[in-house]
Formats: structure tokens, C-alpha cells, sequence
């Protein structure tokens, strides 16, 4: 790019000398976007090399011209006062033109863009030094404290942060404390420390977010969630009644039915179109009983009992339940269990009902082959079992429902199966979730805390009996 004469000698000559420093400043209205004042800072052994270019050109000069300058009768002390003056009166204004201006310009330059960061920062910003008095304000500490910086200034910092620390982490401290404004209210606020060693002492800086918000609305959040689950409660003990009730109005009925079609297929034997049609009765009685008995138990769950379990035998249980079916799927079945035992105390009639439902729901979604995997792994916080398949994987409105009591996919299905199991988990102090597998399929997961696998002292898990 071409400049006119006049503006590149204003500009460029003197930078010569100041492209020994580091990169060459840009002319007014030239600096590119991105590039920042800090680049044109220079370092320390360039400047040195510079200043010793500097009175090394200059004293030759003067060296040079000296003997035409002062007379040759000129006693020494006379030369060295006329050397050392036309010496400082040459190097001074270079010096001054081509090191101290540029580092003048970039120091103020810096300067003004901290302080427009921290005037313009939406979170408070309070600096106090090591006697523990405030220094400054920015205007957000003014609105957050409601105090002006200029009254501020000067106060003891536990007059607004009560619980500072007496010293704070150079490395960045972050704390969740108690803030007070100026006229006494005290407010959660989330503060972070820094500390910078300066030549006139420590100063320590303070960032502070107002959490007053965050704490009303996760407030509200749980009351919002105590308030479902009171309401779920009062549902389940109205379903209850219902159950109790229905139970003992059709589980009669149903057994009398079913006894009356046992004796007639007795009568019918083994052939025929009778024989075939009361067998399909009873068949539908028999499903009637699980459905009815799902019912119960989802409504009006049995108290867990909790012992001593060992989760892998849970799993070679489930293994053996349901490998007969996955071969007639063409379902794979793995397992990844760590070489230690994995504990758990808990009801293990319960928790071997909840992994034997979920690896049935998968194999509900595999009708024509696939893969299923059931892993078991303890971390020092909790212990996670997880099942997965190759199956569809969950559609949205699965995601957010599938817990919902009578919500289901299947056509034949009750929708309390994944209610069931998430009541057991949580029984057992755990959470289930559900999440999509980015290669395909769903996955299943149940979390323990570690703290449940505790066993008392003495004991061994109790390995699951097979029938």
C-alpha cells in the first residue's frame, strides 16, 4: 500500500531504530484489527541493545566533531563537560522519541483498556489492599452493593464480604459466600480471589455474582418438585384403594373362571376344537393374573429388605433367565463385569426383578437379532449398572414419559414396568436414567451411590440363588 510522502517519513524513519524493539508500530489508522497493544510491547534486552546503539552512534558522532567544536587550547575537564552535554543533549530526545514514547503510549493504551473492561464489566469488581481497605468500585459493585465507589473507597472489604478470607490464592480462589450491601441486607454471592504482588504491596481483587437469583429460582424448583411428588403421593394412595378394590372384584371372578375352564379341558382332553379354545381362555385368564399382579405391585409396593448382594450374581442370574429367548431372537448377550466383586446392601429379589426387566424391554425391541450388553463398574462415588442395546434406541416423547405410570410403546403392554423399576432404585437410594447410544440403540442406566455398598462387618454378599 502506497503513502503519501509527507505521512510516511512523519512516521517510518524514526521506527528504524524502534524495529530493533519488536514489531513495527503501526501508523495512526493503520492498526489491523486483532492485533493488540500488547504485541508492540517490547522486551527488555532489545531495549537494552537499543539504548547502547543509541550512545554508541552518539558518542561517536561527538567524538568525531569534537576537536572541531572546541578549541584545541581546551584544557580536558572542559572537553569531558562539552562531550557529556552534547552527549545528553543528543541521546535524550532519541532516546526519548524512539523507547520511552512507544512504551508511554502502549502503558496508557493498556491502561485504558483495563479500565474500560473492569467499568464495563456486568459482574461487581472490588481490589483491596494488604491492610484490607477497598481501593476501588467499579460501577457493578456500586449497583450490586448500592454503595458509591467514592464512599466505598477506603472502607474495611468485610464491611461488604464478612466472610473474606484472611489472605487470598494468587492461583484464582473461587467461594460461595455471604455478601452485604450498604445498608445491611446480606445476599448469596458466588466471589472470585486473585492476588498480584506489586512493587507497594498485595493487591487482591475480588469478582463477585449476585446469586440471589439462582438461589430463588432452584428454591421455587424444588418446591415445584415437592410439591409433584406430594401430589404423586396422593395418587398412588388413591390408586391403592382402587387396586385393593379391583383386586378383590376380579382376582375371585378369575380364579372361579379359571377353575371352571381347567375342569372342562380335563373333560375335552388333548384334541379338538373345545380343547383348543378353552386352552386360549385360560391363556388370557393367565395374562389377565400378571397384568393384575403388575397392577398390584406397582400401586402397593412390598418393603425391600436389605442384606448383603452381590450385584454380579444379579447379573449371571439375569444371564440365564434370559438366554433361552435371546437365541430364539438371534440376540447376542455380553457382559462386562469387573474382576471384583461388586456389593451392594439391598433386597436382591427386587433388584434381580428390576435387571430382568430391563434386559426384557430390550429384547422387546430386538425382535429380529442384535446385540445386548450388560456392564457393572464401581467408581470411589457410586457403582453404575448400565444396559444397552442395538435396538431403535428412544424417541423423543419416549424420553420424557417412559417413568409416566400406563405410558407405553407395546401393544400388549401395561406401561408400570419402567415405573416399577424406577421406584426400586430409588428404594436402594439410586437414580435411572435413559439416554440414546450415538452409534445406535438405548441405553439403561442405574446409579448407586458408594455408600450403599457398604457391608456390615462380618458379612459376605449374598450370592443369588438359582432355582
Amino acid at each position: 500500500m502506497q503513502y503519501p510522502v509527507g505521512v510516511r517519513s512523519a512516521w517510518w524513519k524514526p521506527c528504524r531504530l524502534a524495529g530493533w524493539i519488536g514489531r513495527r508500530p503501526e501508523p495512526e489508522g493503520r492498526v489491523e484489527a486483532g492485533h493488540s497493544t500488547a504485541q508492540m510491547a517490547p522486551s527488555m534486552t532489545r531495549v537494552l541493545l537499543l539504548v547502547l546503539g543509541v550512545v554508541f552512534v552518539a558518542e561517536s558522532g561527538i567524538m568525531l566533531w569534537l576537536p572541531w567544536l572546541v578549541p584545541h587550547y581546551a584544557s580536558k575537564p572542559v572537553r569531558a563537560v562539552v562531550d557529556a552535554s552534547l552527549l545528553t543533549l543528543v541521546v535524550a530526545p532519541i532516546v526519548w522519541y524512539v523507547i520511552i514514547g512507544p512504551l508511554r503510549r502502549v502503558a496508557l493504551s493498556e491502561r485504558a483498556k483495563v479500565a474500560s473492561i473492569v467499568q464495563t464489566a456486568v459482574d461487581a469488581i472490588v481490589t483491596f489492599g494488604e491492610d484490607r481497605r477497598v481501593q476501588s468500585f467499579n460501577p457493578a459493585a456500586e449497583r450490586l452493593f448500592g454503595c458509591p465507589g467514592s464512599q466505598a473507597v477506603g472502607e474495611p472489604v468485610e464491611r461488604f464480604l464478612p466472610s473474606i478470607p484472611d489472605e487470598c490464592c494468587g492461583a484464582g480462589r473461587v467461594m460461595e459466600t455471604t455478601a452485604r450491601r450498604w445498608d445491611g441486607n446480606e445476599f448469596p454471592a458466588l466471589v472470585s480471589l486473585s492476588r498480584i504482588d506489586l512493587n507497594d504491596g498485595p493487591l487482591c481483587t475480588a469478582i463477585l455474582h449476585d446469586l440471589t437469583e439462582l438461589k430463588r429460582a432452584e428454591a421455587e424448583r424444588l418446591a415445584a418438585a415437592r410439591e409433584k411428588e406430594a401430589v404423586r403421593a396422593q395418587q398412588m394412595a388413591l390408586l391403592a384403594q382402587v387396586a385393593t378394590g379391583v383386586a378383590h372384584e376380579i382376582r375371585n371372578p378369575l380364579t372361579a373362571v379359571k377353575m371352571l375352564v381347567q375342569a372342562h379341558r380335563e373333560d375335552a382332553g388333548e384334541s379338538g376344537a373345545l380343547a383348543h379354545d378353552l386352552q386360549l381362555v385360560e391363556q388370557e385368564i393367565r395374562r389377565m393374573e400378571r397384568t393384575l399382579k403388575t397392577f398390584l405391585e406397582f400401586a402397593r409396593p412390598s418393603r425391600s429388605r436389605h442384606e448383603p448382594v452381590s450385584l454380579n450374581s444379579v447379573v449371571y442370574r439375569t444371564i440365564a433367565l434370559i438366554e433361552g429367548r435371546a437365541r430364539q431372537q438371534d440376540v447376542s448377550i455380553h457382559s462386562r463385569l469387573p474382576g471384583c466383586d461388586v456389593r451392594l446392601l439391598g433386597d436382591w429379589e427386587r433388584l434381580q426383578q428390576l435387571l430382568l426387566n430391563l434386559t426384557l424391554n430390550s429384547l422387546d425391541v430386538m425382535p429380529d437379532g442384535g446385540e445386548l450388553e450388560i456392564a457393572l463398574r464401581q467408581t470411589d462415588d457410586e457403582i453404575v449398572l448400565r444396559v444397552q442395546d442395538t435396538g431403535p434406541g428412544f424417541s423423543e416423547e419416549v424420553l420424557k414419559r417412559m417413568f409416566e405410570p400406563f405410558f407405553t410403546t407395546k401393544e400388549t403392554g401395561v406401561g408400570l414396568g419402567l415405573g416399577i423399576c424406577k421406584r426400586i432404585v430409588e428404594q436402594h437410594g439410586g437414580t435411572l436414567t435413559a439416554e440414546n447410544v450415538p452409534e445406535g440403540g438405548g441405553r439403561m442406566l442405574v446409579r448407586f451411590p458408594r455408600a450403599a455398598a457398604g457391608l456390615p462387618e462380618g458379612k459376605t454378599p449374598l450370592p443369588i440363588p438359582f432355582e
